[in-house]
């Protein structure tokens, strides 16, 4: 509906103002960090979300997440990440973190788990509030 695509347009005008920082300041590592950490979040919830809709394609493959190699691959992910923005940034994106913990509990109590949809838009706003936050940290 119109909501949805209202936050659509700001999540995308809030990515392009924060990416034209970091382009201005040739911070290439911060930009590529940001889609990692949104697909990261997908990885996250497939671990411990249940899926909302059995007859979707992502149902099966969100059955079958190879949890341990997806554990080991969270790890890596938050220590090249401690290393790219410190523990001050880090502290922030815990923060960022929390908020997907709140966005899941609600996901759940509202359609019972997760589904492709809900997964792109955590990736997006993922990515977005990964992108602002180190552009506010570092401005």
């Amino acid at each position: 509906g119109p909501a949805a695509m209202m936050v659509v347009m700001l999540t995308l005008i809030m990515k392009f103002a924060a990416l034209s920082v970091l382009v201005a300041e040739s911070a290439l590592e911060i930009i590529l960090l940001a889609p990692v950490l949104g697909r990261s979040a997908i990885a996250a919830l497939l671990l411990n979300t249940p899926y909302a809709k059995t007859d979707e394609v992502g149902a099966e493959r969100a059955a079958n997440v190879p949890k341990q190699a997806v554990g080991w691959t969270l790890l890596a992910v938050a220590a090249g990440t401690l290393v790219l923005v410190g523990w001050g940034g880090l502290i922030r994106l815990f923060l960022l973190l929390v908020a997907g913990y709140v966005l899941r509990r609600m996901m759940i109590h509202r359609i019972g788990g997760l589904t492709s949809d809900i997964a792109g838009a955590i990736c997006e706003l993922t990515e977005a509030g990964v992108l602002m936050i180190v552009v506010l940290v570092w401005g």
